[in-house]
């Protein structure tokens, strides 16, 4: 549910969900902020927490 595919998409979601997170806080006090973070929620497949499960997830499956 978490994880992805393969370990490179899903380290690129974290990394354009980390890029939207600065442009959300360099651009702070406007209505791009929001849409900034809603993205970057929308990257990360929900919190921060939620895409280090995935991650570790797709670490397992990759694995085997």
């Amino acid at each position: 549910m978490f994880g992805s595919s393969s370990l490179k998409i899903h380290v690129l979601r974290g990394l354009v969900a980390v890029v939207l997170i600065a442009l959300g806080i360099t651009y702070q006090n406007t209505w791009l902020t929001l849409l900034l973070f809603l993205g970057a929620l929308v990257f990360l497949g929900g919190c921060p927490m939620c895409w280090t499960v995935g991650l570790i997830r797709t670490l397992k499956k990759d694995r085997c």
